[in-house]
């Protein structure tokens, strides 16, 4: 259905537009690093997309929040190995 699929756009465009707002103010404040606000948002809704069908209802509440603040983790602290002299 096509209005369905216009209501998923608009939602879709909201959720980047927020998340960017927030990293674009982290960026001003000094808190984030981020070279390009609007990917980096489209990245990290992408990234809670591909986790919804798994986290509705496939999984204890317990083991869902798990995994959010592991995604977390990873969306601000990267993978990256770091020395830790630097």
């Amino acid at each position: 259905y096509s209005f369905i699929e216009k209501a998923r756009q608009n939602y879709d465009t909201f959720e980047v537009t927020l998340i960017s707002n927030i990293l674009q103010e982290g960026v001003e404040k000094g808190v984030f690093d981020v070279d390009d606000t609007t990917l980096t948002a489209e990245t990290i809704v992408a990234a809670m997309k591909g986790m919804e069908f798994h986290w509705t209802g496939t999984i204890s509440k317990e083991k869902m929040i798990h995994d959010i603040e592991l995604l977390l983790k990873i969306l601000f602290k990267g993978i990256e190995r770091r020395n830790s002299q630097e």
